[in-house]
């Protein structure tokens, strides 16, 4: 077996060359002197009757980044996956692909998809008010977020603090807005779950009068317009 003292002590040779630890680990040492962790598995239908399986390798990374101690962990882990059936070297490349799925759907890029598709049934306006409303009390608290991984807890942080500043419609209007998001991203399989759907009786209750309009003079200053006319029926 290895230790860290025979890991460090690797050197570069002419041609590669492997130090084996233990449960098919081991440390690849390349002419130029890199120190890459693998590991040697079977897995897979033989290729005939009464052969082996398959022979793969899988990667886990390269040393000092990756230690002795995290290659071994590495190294359970993908064995964990071998005996539920799974090839670890498969499911890296699925958590791979999800994870860069994520990265590309973060809670603003879906928002701003679901802006533009509702856009055409607002008026110009209400089209304003709305992304102007995410724009500052939304997107800089979670916008950067995989939508998948906005829960509740978190939207009701950032609801609240709208509501602490006196802006009690604003903020049912927000989770009103979020949670029509959310309906959208999972509707195109984005997200599972709409966690702004059950905290409207989490926020304190609207005023009786609206305190919204004094909110939007606040973040946006006076504006002429209709305010008759600014919302249709069924606009957020």
């Amino acid at each position: 077996m290895l230790n860290d003292a025979k890991v460090k002590a690797a050197k570069a040779k002419e041609t590669a060359y492997k130090l084996g630890d233990s449960g098919q680990l081991y440390l690849y040492v390349t002419p130029a002197g890199g120190r890459h962790w693998r590991m040697n598995y079977a897995y897979g239908e033989p290729t005939k009757a009464g052969g082996r399986m398959p022979q793969k390798t899988l990667s886990l990374g390269s040393y000092p980044a990756l230690t002795l101690s995290d290659a071994r962990r590495k190294r359970d882990e993908a064995k964990a996956t071998l005996a539920e059936g799974r090839d670890p070297s498969v499911e890296r490349k699925i958590t791979a692909k999800a994870r860069a799925i994520a990265d590309g759907n973060t809670f603003e890029i879906v928002a701003r998809r679901w802006h533009t598709l509702r856009k055409p049934n607002w008026s110009t306006v209400h089209a304003a008010d709305v992304i102007e409303s995410l724009e500052n009390d939304i997107f800089p608290a979670i916008g950067d977020l995989p939508i998948r991984l906005v829960l509740a807890p978190k939207l009701l942080d950032v609801l609240n603090k709208v509501e602490e500043r006196g802006a009690i419609e604003t903020a049912h209007r927000l989770r009103q807005r979020v949670s029509s998001i959310f309906v959208y991203g999972i509707a195109a399989g984005l997200c599972d779950a709409d966690p702004a759907a059950s905290l409207g009786k989490a926020l304190k209750k609207k005023a009786p009068r609206d305190e919204a309009a004094v909110d939007h003079r606040r973040h946006r200053g006076p504006r002429r317009a209709n305010r008759c006319g600014e919302r249709r029926a069924g606009q957020l």
